[in-house]
């Protein structure tokens, strides 16, 4: 093509005769035609046709339960997914990362090998937690909808309060906040934090939540110790004990009450560990070898046994994964031995343990990874009446990002905001009936129950690109149409939890289709413990029917 202004030099003119142009061409549409046509070849000589992202693209069904939308947004995942792109992606992001220092699109590699969380540099810089975003009809509508942070805590401490229950907010500061001079090429004399975070803070101090920010206090003992992980969302072992100082130092003086008034000291076991572990920021980069480009970080952990969680508790702990490390295995620092272990016990090295060692009582428990937003205040709720009644007092650390975000951010973070319902039932017999006056059914056998049911809905998959965690769930409802094995009414009211991912491994149950009949091998929820702790998603199923029991499917195929 020629210039048609000569006397400017345009450096972006550049001439390709027909044939090279016919040639590139050919070869970029061959480059993306083939892998595709291969996989669909592939799939059709195993029989596994269904499974291929071409087909599935022309499947959609308006009766299935999930809009187009979302349904082109699943074959996009599912292209992501095979085997040659998951290769293309990890090579060329290992080149990128490890010649041109280049992370992707959830990972910003920072000076002196610091690796930092984007959503959470986008929580500080974004319209934050005060200002309303500007609606645009370039957006999705569905973005207007969503309720800010801020209306949903002042909710939930509204509702604890009206059962006579104090709520301790504890906004944990995250790595940027700390450690922004490997961002921006100069010492800090301050901690960063976002224009609006202290005037949020006070609006909640105003409106009766006890906040007890954290980020200036460990930020003033930077020079002591190392307050987080270079290559994790996560803080170390020697600021997570600090902040578990602070807290309890904050309810013995706020709450001494709620203190152990007996002079006897509970009897533990403390143990210390050495361990070391990638981060989970190195796991997000999605490298194929990612030992080579980095080192396992070490930290010492001190296990504590005889302060197990228990639900009656009066003092409830909820929170996110800044909680869970250094106890929840699948976030790092298992014990070697137990690494290839299906099932990994609890570390009980993290802040819940710490806690309630400082406090000399055992806690109520109830943290999950990347959904200390929804989830945990979710469960909490859930309970009958009469045991939230009970409690005397609720802390709820959450890392500050998750509040700082904007509805949008949110979203785009893979955060849920959402309203929860505090169960109206009580577990305790009426004088009248003599009867408990919730009707929840209970698990009619101890052992696993085999079914053939059809899946009516299931919840959106979640991304394991876009969440620093290993694992997930999420919720499904299914029409219960012949018992194979084991005593199960299938008029019961029951939800199913199965998984999205395991070990970043998307798991056959996510790309189940409603309208389906599959064959499921059911147990109790209740007793899959190492589970409760994982991120589940449950945007399509009433989380908040609290009448209805809840299954985990071990295992499922499809009925021919």
């Amino acid at each position: 093509m020629r210039n048609p202004f000569e006397d400017e030099k345009d450096t972006t003119d550049y001439r390709v005769s027909r044939r090279s142009a016919v040639v590139l061409s050919t070869l970029f549409l061959l480059a993306l035609t083939l892998p595709p046509l291969g996989d669909l070849a592939y799939k059709a000589a195993t029989g596994k046709l269904a499974t291929s992202p071409l087909v599935r693209l022309f499947s959609y069904s308006p009766t299935a339960g999930t809009t187009l939308h979302e349904h082109l947004l699943a074959v996009e995942r599912s292209l992501t997914d095979l085997p040659y792109a998951k290769t293309i992606r990890r090579h060329t992001q290992f080149a990128l990362t490890a010649y041109a220092g280049e992370g992707n699109l959830k990972v910003h590699p920072g000076n002196n090998g610091w690796l930092f969380y984007r959503p959470e540099l986008a929580a500080l810089n974004g319209w934050g937690p005060l200002k309303t975003q500007p609606f645009s009809v370039m957006k999705d509508p569905s973005l207007g909808k969503l309720r800010p942070a801020r209306e949903l805590v002042l909710e939930f401490a509204a509702e604890l309060k009206k059962r006579g229950i104090p709520l301790l907010l504890v906004p944990l500061p995250v790595k940027p906040m700390l450690y922004h001079e490997h961002l921006l090429n100069k010492t800090p004399d301050e901690p960063l934090r976002h224009p609006d975070q202290l005037a949020f803070y006070d609006q909640l101090r105003t409106a009766g939540i006890d906040v007890l920010d954290l980020t200036q206090p460990l930020y003033d003992l930077k020079k002591r110790y190392p307050l987080f992980l270079k290559q994790d969302t996560h803080w170390t072992p020697e600021a997570m004990k600090k902040s578990a100082e602070l807290v309890a130092s904050h309810i013995k003086k706020t709450h001494p009450t709620l203190l152990p008034q007996t002079e006897t000291t509970p009897r533990i076991d403390a143990r210390i560990h050495d361990r070391a572990a990638l981060g989970d920021l190195v796991t997000l980069l999605d490298l194929p070898h990612p030992e080579t480009l980095y080192q396992k970080e070490p930290a010492q952990l001190v296990s504590i046994a005889g302060l197990d969680p228990t639900p009656t508790a009066p003092i409830s702990l909820l929170g996110d994964s800044f909680v869970n490390i250094y106890t929840d295995p699948t976030l790092g620092f298992e014990d070697p031995a137990t690494a290839t272990a299906e099932t990994k016990a609890p570390m009980n090295a993290g802040f819940a343990s710490q806690l309630a060692l400082l406090l000399g009582q055992p806690l109520d428990v109830i943290a999950k990874n990347g959904a200390g937003t929804t989830a945990t205040r979710r469960e909490f709720a859930s309970r009958p009446d009469d045991i939230v009644r009970a409690k005397k007092l609720v802390v709820w650390v959450i890392a500050s990002r998750d509040l700082l975000y904007s509805p949008t951010a949110a979203r785009e973070a893979n955060i849920e905001w959402d309203t929860v319902t505090f169960n109206p039932n009580t577990s305790k017999p009426t004088q009248a009936t003599d009867t408990p006056t919730t009707t929840a059914t209970t698990a009619t056998t101890e052992g696993k129950v085999i079914v053939e049911a059809e899946l009516l809905i299931k919840s959106t998959n979640q991304s394991p690109d876009a969440t620093p965690y290993p694992d997930a769930l999420h919720t499904a409802l299914y029409r219960v149409k012949k018992v194979l094995s084991g005593t199960f009414d299938p008029e019961t009211n029951w939800q199913a939890i199965q998984w999205t991912f395991k070990k970043k491994e998307m798991q056959p149950t996510a790309s189940f289709t409603p309208g389906q009949t599959y064959r499921l091998t059911l147990v109790p929820w209740d007793t899959q413990t190492a589970l409760q702790t994982l991120n589940r998603s449950a945007d399509k199923t009433d989380e908040d029917d609290f009448l209805a029991e809840r299954w985990f499917i071990e295992s499922a195929e499809p009925v021919p």
